[in-house]
């Protein structure tokens, strides 16, 4: 039963949620060792003046980090990490209804070390989110472009440096002891 309820809602979150895209380079791995006990103590968010990134959306993403890190890192070995973000792109409401449309995120990923003070990890992470098509797919993207670029994003540190497995909907739904 729990897959009959995937098949069908596959199709719509496809088509509402969209193509999901991640890249980015990895210039300096956090090593095994830190990534299994490590933990970050200190997190800091940033933006330049110049990206157009509002004072808010760096707060969002420093909460949105922060709960997602609890969660992918908890070993005993303090960690500082510091994100500069370096763009941040909203969907456009008519070109999502007419054809589709993205919203994205990148920015530096830098891992210290609290104990020694070295750099630890260093990671160029990019996050992007395509869709829309339609009226419905427009409002989708609209209402959700924020949060997913922001959940993305922490999710790759997580999977990058953490070595955590992505989410996905099929492992959500089998996981959940309640769908049937």
């Amino acid at each position: 039963m729990k897959y009959a309820a995937l098949a069908a809602a596959a199709p719509a979150a496809l088509l509402l949620a969209g193509c999901v895209t991640a890249g980015g380079e990895t210039s300096q791995a956090l090593s095994d060792d830190l990534a299994a006990s490590g933990y970050v103590e200190e997190l800091h968010v940033s933006a330049a003046p110049d990206a157009g990134i509002s004072a808010d959306f760096a707060a969002k993403m420093q909460e949105t980090l922060r709960e997602a890190l609890d969660e992918c890192a908890t070993g005993d070995r303090p960690l500082r990490l510091d994100v500069d973000l370096q763009t941040v792109k909203y969907p456009n409401p008519i070109q999502s209804a007419v054809m589709t449309d993205t919203a994205a995120v990148t920015g530096a990923v830098t891992l210290y070390d609290l104990e020694t003070s070295e750099t630890a990890g260093q990671y160029v992470i990019e996050r992007e989110v395509r869709g829309g098509l339609g009226a419905g797919g427009a409002v989708m993207m609209s209402v959700m472009a924020d949060r997913q670029i922001r959940g993305g994003f922490a999710e790759e540190i997580c999977v990058r440096a953490f070595g955590a497995e992505p989410q996905s909907l099929m492992r959500n739904v089998e996981d959940d002891p309640d769908s049937e």
